[in-house]
């Protein structure tokens, strides 16, 4: 896990905002940077389906889960990031709408030209998930 390095809490009134900064993970590069250069091994789509539960047991609800906040390093170990949208959520409902995100990011960037679709199978990231 990377390490926190600083971190700074600005307040205003009854509400505040905190930043922290985090050790760079090394050699590790977004989906996007991935796929678009050549397709993810099955083993690593399952990895990101199990690290998903994982924050999604811990009822971490990532409202801007995305292909460019999932990193995957040199040792295909996988790290989602960009944490500043989320919220403690009780319940399963928003799950579903938290692959469903995902799944959209991973459309859009196809549709821009950016990543090839046979690049992933998402339907190896639900098993992972399951």
């Amino acid at each position: 896990m990377p390490k926190p390095i600083a971190a700074k809490i600005k307040r205003s009134g009854f509400t505040y905002q905190a930043d922290i900064l985090i050790e760079k993970i090394n050699e590790a590069k977004d989906l996007v940077a991935i796929l678009s250069t050549r397709a993810l091994e099955t083993d690593v789509l399952v990895k990101i389906g199990q690290e998903i539960r994982k924050m999604h047991d811990a009822q971490v609800n990532h409202t801007d889960l995305n292909i460019h906040n999932v990193l995957i390093d040199a040792d295909n170990s996988v790290w989602i990031i960009d944490f500043d949208k989320c919220a403690i959520q009780a319940g399963d409902s928003w799950k579903k709408s938290n692959l469903d995100r995902l799944l959209r990011s991973f459309k859009k960037e196809v549709q821009k030209g950016t990543i090839k679709e046979t690049h992933f199978e998402f339907e190896q990231i639900l098993k992972g998930y399951q």
